[in-house]
């Protein structure tokens, strides 16, 4: 059987038995530049309003995760894996990131993609490997318990309740703000 009918079957019988996560799934995927894309992609929803240097920050974080002895497969091929955990777990990630190279803003993330791997597009973090976008997160209110692992701060997009990690040394870049060690 092909390649490609064997991921058509896969999605068909995906869709049959209701297993959503993996209907979006049409092929493997292909060389760096797309893996940084697609995660690019899915980290913004798509969205065009994030800046190309928002853009080149979130493939720097997956460039920096793979430092440690990871492909960048193992890192950005959802759920992915580094001395960090998992990258994102959700199925609504999973969907946006197989599906990204059907999508509008895709080639977009493609051409940073490119420039990153290339050089030419600077590194506006260093060596931080983990990042939020403070606007996805919950509200919370100065001074409330946010739990063992989250801290409530005044961000950009009001007050949030942030991973501890996110203490880390942040800066902000385009709607995201990226930590760990500089």
């Amino acid at each position: 059987m092909a390649e490609d009918q064997y991921y058509s079957l896969l999605a068909l019988l995906a869709a049959v038995l209701g297993w959503r996560r993996y209907v979006a799934r049409p092929r493997p995927v292909g060389g760096d530049a797309e893996l940084l894309a697609r995660t690019m992609y899915a980290e913004t929803s798509g969205r065009q309003k994030h800046p190309d240097e928002e853009l080149a920050a979130i493939g720097y974080v997956g460039l920096n995760r793979a430092r440690d002895g990871y492909t960048l497969a193992e890192v950005l091929t959802p759920p992915g894996r580094s001395d960090y955990g998992v990258w994102n777990k959700s199925g609504k990630y999973q969907d946006r990131w197989y599906s990204a190279d059907s999508k509008a803003n895709y080639t977009r993330c493609l051409e940073v993609a490119k420039a990153v791997l290339a050089g030419t597009m600077p590194n506006p973090i260093g060596g931080r490997a983990l990042f939020y976008h403070p606007g996805g997160l919950q509200r919370c209110t100065p001074g409330e318990d946010a739990g063992e692992r989250w801290v409530c701060v005044s961000t950009h997009a009001g007050n949030r309740r942030v991973p501890r990690w996110g203490l880390r040394s942040p800066i902000r870049v385009g709607d995201a703000v990226f930590c760990g060690d500089p």
